[in-house]
């Protein structure tokens, strides 16, 4: 009986809850890069909280009331949905550092989320000519370069993130019992040395 107790607490100790991966809860920030650098204009850049419903938006710079595209970011998909028509400019490099590379795109960066593992384009994709090698992303950014590809109002980018597995971070209640329980067993040797 003894022994079965001693197991109970000791398997206790290494049941640890993780925490889970994803964005919801990080900050966000889009930041556009064009014409050989970020783009300052039409709301890049711009940081928000992930909460699966509010995002940003990319304005045109010269009409507030035209929005580029919208920006959705839910806890494992990064969402453009465009409002406009038209095909992205020709670009020198604007972005080619840690592996990111943009001509012309968004960068995202995430703060307070798990590591990024991968990224992947969504079925529900429809921007003809956006391949894989047009994503680029590290641990905590991503980038999109889309530099002479066309959108339209029915243009949608779907992008899909894996984590890297979440670091198992004890609760203060698991502590607590684990402590409680040593303490006790230490107690009970203790008494059993004495008699």
């Amino acid at each position: 009986m003894k022994h079965a107790i001693l197991g109970a607490l000791v398997a206790s100790a290494f049941a640890i809850p993780t925490a889970q991966a994803g964005f919801l809860g990080s900050s966000a920030t889009f930041e556009y890069y064009v014409y050989g650098g970020a783009y300052d204009k039409g709301g890049s850049p711009t940081t928000f909280t992930v909460d699966g419903v509010a995002g940003a938006s990319f304005l045109n710079p010269t009409s507030a009331a035209l929005r580029y595209f919208d920006i959705l970011v839910t806890d494992n998909r990064l969402v453009f949905d465009f409002q406009d028509t038209g095909s992205w400019s020709p670009s020198p490099v604007s972005l080619n550092s840690g592996g990111l590379y943009i001509e012309s795109g968004p960068l995202m960066s995430f703060s307070g989320a798990t590591p990024i593992q991968t990224v992947s384009i969504d079925p529900d994709t429809n921007m003809t000519g956006l391949v894989a090698a047009n994503i680029t992303h590290d641990a905590s950014r991503i980038a999109v370069n889309w530099e002479f590809l066309s959108y339209d109002p029915s243009t949608q980018v779907v992008l899909n993130v894996t984590f890297a597995p979440p670091v198992p971070v004890p609760e203060p209640s698991a502590i607590a019992l684990t402590s409680l329980g040593l303490g006790g067993l230490v107690l009970a040797l203790r008494r059993r040395r004495r008699d």
